[in-house]
């Protein structure tokens, strides 16, 4: 199908005598309107005929050149039908592989469920990408943390509680000079063996705290006022006795 034609002669100038007037008889008003009626034809045709035309069904009255894929296509209108046909019947499988490029790619179009199982790879994701609000909680397991990755820096103030301390992992010179005060020493806790000797001096000696039994028994013999054995009869309180000496009296 075609558009119709603009089949009228326009050719009226030209089969005019040379003197319309004069030699055809007509008026100044009707030579002006044979001079107007050719154009006056194609207004007609443009408005009337192929406009319409156009408007109503101009894409299947315009013809095509063979287009490689649609042969059968004749007219726009056909060409498009094919198109649309052709671009329903698309599927994954019937596209050749690797055809997609990411220009053809909506933003936002692969969401994660578009995505398979452990398709994004290391090297797919860019470096320092992967920020702290993308971790799921307790993610990060030792397992994942390089040795000696933290340091000092990357503890929390007040976090090393003491169930986090190895058996015997304070040592001596892990403990400040002067931390350990009395009310962090255990009751009894002080052994012998852990005061340096001459440590204990006079003023560290309660009053009345060294009895006889604590003496060794050279300090006692050193101490201990001199005695004289005899059998004299002494009465208590009446018989002269030495002063610095010690009497066993018995009856």
């Amino acid at each position: 199908m075609s558009f119709k034609k603009l089949e009228d002669d326009l050719a009226i100038i030209s089969k005019l005598p040379d003197e319309p007037n004069d030699l055809g008889g007509l008026t100044a008003a009707e030579l002006k309107a044979e001079f107007d009626r050719s154009g006056r034809l194609i207004q007609d045709y443009l408005n009337n005929v192929l406009l319409p035309s156009m408007e109503k069904n101009g894409a299947v009255q315009i013809g095509i050149d063979p287009v490689s894929g649609l042969p059968q296509a004749k007219t726009v209108q056909a060409a498009l039908e094919k198109l649309v046909e052709a671009i329903a019947n698309v599927s994954v499988g019937a596209l050749p592989d690797e055809s997609l490029g990411e220009v053809k790619l909506k933003n936002g179009a692969v969401t994660s469920v578009k995505l398979a199982d452990s398709a994004v790879q290391s090297r797919n994701i860019a470096p320092q990408a992967v920020s702290g609000e993308k971790l799921a909680p307790f993610a990060v397991t030792e397992g994942k943390i390089a040795e000696g990755a933290v340091g000092t820096a990357e503890l929390k103030a007040l976090a090393v509680s003491r169930e986090k301390l190895a058996a015997g992992a304070v040592s001596g010179e892990k403990i400040m000079a002067g931390a350990v005060s009395g009310d962090k020493l255990q009751k009894l806790c002080v052994s012998g063996e852990k005061i340096v000797a001459a440590a204990v001096s006079e003023s560290k000696i309660a009053p009345e705290a060294v009895t006889l039994p604590k003496l060794a028994n050279d300090v006692k013999t050193a101490f201990a006022p001199a005695y004289t054995a005899g059998t004299a009869d002494l009465t208590p309180n009446s018989s002269p006795l030495e002063s610095g000496k010690l009497y066993i009296m018995y009856e």
